[in-house]
């Protein structure tokens, strides 16, 4: 897996989207912060009402920090142009790194409407 911390300081703003939209930010394990794009209440988004749902109605935490990540995902991927080697490298947190549970705290606050992030 590459290395992403050689990338160059402004690696997130290198990948943004043309349609990137600023959102609530997460820090992920390159130790930046990336912005998720928040839920426009004016147009129809039916995979995010989808995601955000499958977060809410979890069974249990097992399952909604699994259903967080595929939002993470999906979240990242609408706001940048990431390989997928370099997603996974970003989303790769060392064993009992404190920072990976403060993102699953951030994503599912974010999924349950409670602002998430930063």
């Amino acid at each position: 897996m590459p290395s992403i911390v050689t990338e160059p300081p402004d690696a997130e703003q290198a990948a943004r989207r043309p349609r990137f939209s600023a959102g609530a930010t997460v820090r992920l394990a390159d130790g930046r912060f990336w912005s998720l794009p928040r839920r426009v209440d004016s147009r129809d988004e039916p995979e995010y009402d989808a995601l955000i749902a499958a977060v809410r109605q979890a069974e249990d935490h097992r399952e909604a920090l699994f259903a967080g990540h595929v939002l993470l995902i999906h979240l990242l991927d609408r706001n940048y142009a990431l390989s997928p080697d370099v997603l996974g490298a970003l989303l790769s947190f060392p064993a009992g790194d404190p920072a990976l549970a403060q993102l699953q705290r951030d994503v599912l606050e974010l999924a349950c409407g409670a602002g998430g992030g930063r």
